[in-house]
């Protein structure tokens, strides 16, 4: 019987071993499979371009602390599954590896992007589901091509027609990116559209205006405020400009302004963004000092006082109130569209345009076009222009619009009731109290707080105006006062020192006469009633200055312009042409009314600090609109025109 070799113990460790590292391998491929596996599903993906359109309109949070940008960039979009490549050789210095701060809530991740790349000169472009970082001007060589429709007339009377739409794009989006030799961008007209190659920034702009087109004939029988279907561009900037005029209390001592708005930004609720590269080329510190104990005034009014001694300025763009410095906002224009259906009478479009672009920043217009640089659409105005320019043309409008929808019974029709116009005739109200003080050489800025405390009026001293002219804020002041009012106690306080009280953003500003006197403002007066009761000059008829009013026989004639023959006995007179009546009774009525609205201007004019108006020389205006003077000019001059426009009521409507 054959015996069985002996066990090796060496045999079974070899077995052993080799199980062992089978069961090892077969593990550690497990693990690996895992991990891959959850790499792939965090690693971002070339995603479909409609996948990409929603996630960079997606809500995200933002809190990045000194991060280079390219780290930045990569950690908003991986969130979102979004793969990103940089086109580092489009750059001239590696803007990629500096660092980045920003910390912003629930705001659209293409605006994130912008935020981080505009300032730099760079840009993003959607392509084919992934998304390229490159610069402005090579961003500006990809051109993709999109079908507009043209929008329909509210009346039903078909499309808009093509060449008007053609031409309101060509004047108010990327007005020299169209055609050689300024841009690449091309127009074609075809059956009820467009088709538009540019730019995906420039398509951008496109659709907001397309939305804008849309809220305007969402409200066929127009908007009770003209600038509603324009503005703003998102929910999140309509959010912001409605927090802007909601009151705030503001109480700094020697904060720093990146802290101050931080601050403002948690008790406001909104997303705050300081240039600070704008501030650095303006050598503005983000940590300058901000001192200023303010209470109950709109945010939009806070931010103006707070921001003036360091000549700073805001816009709401991106979803965020964007800070930076002035040179910076007027070099950034948007379009924005103006309900006019309430104003103009006819299709006289001429006098409305015409009223803006010479009483509305005179000065920003291109001067080789003027107000033609406004697009006219039936019952809308297009304007491309900046965000403080759309400010007072939509308050213009506003103000215009109030008083010609007011019934003619209660007319001359009350102040408007915004915010702005409602403080301001509160705190002129509160002027006309009575006044009793007694100081002896007591400090200016002492005696002035005493003046807001007893009178419960915002009163604010504009501190680095004073030390610019070498006014000391703590020069002695004498005065006893019984019995006046208030507006006459500070104007015996001030003038000595040269100075004067304005209405400024809803606060009584404490200022030197010569700022003063540069600084415009636009008001709306009605008139109607003065209109009633004058008689034209006989035989003549005077042409009008925007006219406003169209029918058989009669419409604006334009600018109104002065000779030297135009003066007559002290009284500015222009005689032109008669022309003959309309028959129509209605519309001769209307006639009459603007004639008699143009002698009324003319009487202003020629009589009311006369060296301050634009047919002399100076930088005041007056023109007859409808039944309604629209006067750009100082606080002081404004406060002479209401005087006398209550004499001449006292004389002719309330009679002797």
């Amino acid at each position: 019987m054959a015996r069985s070799a002996p066990f090796k113990p060496t045999v079974l460790i070899v077995v052993v071993c080799i199980v062992a590292a089978i069961v090892v391998g077969a593990l550690d491929g497990v693990q690996e499979t895992r991990e891959t596996d959850a790499r792939t599903k965090q690693a971002p993906m070339s995603l479909t371009a409609s996948q990409l359109r929603q996630a960079l309109d997606r809500q995200v949070d933002v809190d990045v602390d000194r991060l280079p940008l390219k780290r930045a960039i990569e950690s908003a979009v991986a969130e979102q599954g979004i793969l990103v490549r940089f086109d580092e050789t489009a750059f001239n210095d590696d803007i990629f590896t500096k660092p980045v701060t920003m910390h912003l809530k629930q705001i659209a991740l293409r605006d994130v992007l912008s935020l981080l790349l505009v300032p730099r000169g760079g840009a993003y472009v959607e392509n084919r589901g992934t998304l390229l970082v490159t610069s402005e001007s090579s961003a500006a060589y990809m051109l993709e091509t999109h079908f507009y429709r043209l929008p329909d007339l509210v009346d039903g009377d078909g499309p808009v027609d093509a060449e008007a739409m053609t031409y309101l794009i060509l004047r108010n989006v990327a007005r020299e990116s169209w055609g050689q030799p300024f841009g690449q961008g091309t127009i074609t007209d075809v059956e009820n559209g467009l088709w538009i190659r540019h730019t995906q920034a420039v398509h951008r702009e496109l659709q907001s205006l397309y939305r804008q087109l849309d809220r305007f004939y969402a409200h066929p029988g127009g908007c009770d405020y003209p600038a509603q279907p324009g503005a703003p561009a998102s929910a999140q900037d309509l959010a912001i400009s409605l927090r802007l005029e909601q009151p705030v209390n503001v109480d700094f001592v020697d904060t720093p302004l990146v802290d101050a708005l931080h601050e403002l930004a948690n008790r406001c609720r909104i997303n705050i963004w300081l240039d600070e590269q704008s501030l650095s080329d303006e050598g503005i510190s983000p940590d300058s000092p901000i001192n200023d104990d303010i209470e109950e005034i709109s945010l939009k009014a806070a931010l103006h006082t707070m921001f003036l001694p360091w000549q700073l300025t805001f816009v709401v763009e991106h979803g965020v109130l964007f800070v930076t410095t002035p040179r910076i906002a007027e070099e950034k224009e948007i379009a924005r569209i103006y309900d006019v259906r309430r104003i103009i009478v006819g299709d006289d479009y001429d006098s409305i345009c015409n009223l803006i672009g010479t009483t509305v920043a005179p000065d920003s217009w291109p001067a080789s076009t003027g107000p033609v640089q406004i697009g006219v659409l039936p019952g809308m105005l297009v304007v491309s222009q900046t965000q403080s320019v759309h400010a007072e043309i939509a308050q213009l409008l506003f103000d215009i619009q109030r008083i010609r929808t007011t019934p003619r019974i209660q007319r001359p029709a009350p102040m408007p009731s915004n915010r702005q116009r409602r403080v301001e005739a509160w705190i002129q109200q509160l002027l006309s109290e009575n006044v009793n003080l007694v100081v002896e050489d007591e400090p200016l800025f002492g005696v002035l707080k005493t003046l807001a405390k007893m009178h419960d009026i915002p009163l604010w001293l504009d501190k680095v105006t004073l030390f610019d002219e070498g006014i000391n804020p703590d020069s002695p002041v004498s005065i006893t006062a019984s019995g006046v009012t208030l507006e006459s106690c500070l104007q015996t306080i001030l003038k000595p020192l040269d100075l004067v009280a304005i209405y400024d953003n809803e606060q009584l500003r404490i200022t030197t006469r010569r700022i003063a006197e540069e600084e415009f403002t636009i008001r709306v007066y009605d008139v109607v009633d003065l209109a009633e009761k004058i008689e034209p000059v006989p035989a003549v008829h005077r042409q009008h200055q925007g006219g406003g009013f169209q029918g058989a026989g009669f419409r604006g004639q334009g600018q109104f312009q002065v000779g030297s023959d135009d003066f007559q006995g002290g009284r500015f007179i222009r005689h032109v042409p008669v022309v003959d009546p309309p028959v129509d009774p209605a519309v001769q009525e209307q006639y009459r009314i603007a004639d008699a609205t143009q002698q009324i201007a003319d009487t202003l004019r020629s009589d009311l600090a006369i060296e301050t108006w634009d047919s002399t020389g100076g930088y005041g205006s007056v023109q007859a609109f409808q039944d309604m003077l629209v006067v750009r000019q100082t606080e002081a001059v404004h406060k002479k025109i209401v005087r006398r426009l209550q004499e001449m009521r006292r004389t002719l409507v309330d009679g002797p």
